[in-house]
């Protein structure tokens, strides 16, 4: 994953996403994610139940956010090194490691996680990992 970068770099990207999502919305490719993300963030905070929820009777409620509200498109201004979504990604991806490293066939495998607090962008990390002089010749 692409790490920190100079703020000048970081300041252009936000531009050139913010003039993409624009645009998009122009065009009717997109819907208002603002709108969207407010729904969500309502639903999360606790704001769609009534005040006096825990006099409330328990309710069916569906048991999670994902089935009370659908899926939302990405937003390309949440692609940034360090906002929520990509720390998000980093703990599934920490666990995902664990979990394959539990499994006899895999424990043999070495995991690298280089994600976003990791200086750098992601393709020239790789490649300086393959030719860094740590990296066994002899695999494939």
């Amino acid at each position: 994953m692409d790490g920190p970068a100079p703020l000048a770099k970081l300041q252009e990207q936000r531009r050139r996403r913010t003039k993409l999502a624009q645009n998009a919305m122009e065009d009717g490719d997109a819907p208002p994610a603002s709108e969207e993300r407010a729904d969500v963030d309502d639903a999360v905070e606790g704001k769609d139940e009534p005040e006096d929820a825990a006099d409330a009777e328990p309710t069916a409620a569906p048991s999670t956010l994902s089935q009370r509200h659908p899926p939302r498109p990405v937003d390309v201004l949440e692609l940034t090194t360090g906002v929520a979504a990509l720390v998000n990604v980093r703990h599934t991806l920490v666990l995902a490691i664990a979990a394959a490293l539990q499994e006899p066939g895999l424990r043999h495998l070495r995991f690298e996680l280089s994600d976003s607090c990791v200086e750098g962008e992601g393709e020239l990390k790789i490649l300086s990992r393959l030719v860094s002089d740590d990296v066994d010749k002899d695999t494939h």
